[in-house]
């Protein structure tokens, strides 16, 4: 008899969850970059120092932060500043990107201007297969699934 009143109750409380119509429903995020910059510079170590300097705007939603993606997984955080000044936190999330945050969260039609600069180690190799005596590196900027615009007026350039 317990079993079957435990059963009813449970059932009961499945039928008004399920009947709640209870939906998480995130917030679309849609962006377009301005402009996205890379300069390198190759030290004596086989370490890059990576500068990167980019415009978003936000199309759609809030955006708080961006993440920018790293060559390798090997790198260390040198630092992260806005078009105004502001240092930023910038964050290694663990999977080969930066999160920098944003001073001030930008909404829909705002713009957000930034660099991040960083040190990736382990870029330079000996190309002992394709060149023989030779040095070589392979990078590939970061990308976005979103339209680039390449607006040439930007208020620094890399």
């Amino acid at each position: 008899m317990v079993k079957n009143h435990l059963f009813l109750i449970m059932f009961l409380a499945l039928i008004v969850v399920l009947s709640c119509g209870i939906t998480v429903a995130a917030d679309e995020i849609r962006f377009h970059l301005d402009y996205e910059y890379a300069k390198i510079w190759i030290n004596q170590d086989g370490t890059i120092d990576l500068l990167y300097n980019m415009s978003l705007t936000c199309d759609l939603g809030t955006i708080h932060y961006i993440k920018v993606g790293q060559p390798k997984n090997d790198f260390s955080i040198g630092g992260a500043e806005d078009s105004a000044g502001h240092n930023l936190t910038a964050t290694n999330t663990g999977d080969s990107r930066v999160q920098v945050d944003l001073h001030a969260p930008i909404s829909t039609g705002q713009t957000a201007h930034f660099t991040l600069l960083t040190n990736v180690g382990q870029m330079i190799y000996n190309d002992s297969e394709k060149n023989p005596g030779n040095l070589g590196m392979e990078f590939i900027p970061t990308w976005y699934d979103a339209n680039l615009r390449n607006n040439q007026h930007h208020p620094q350039q890399a």
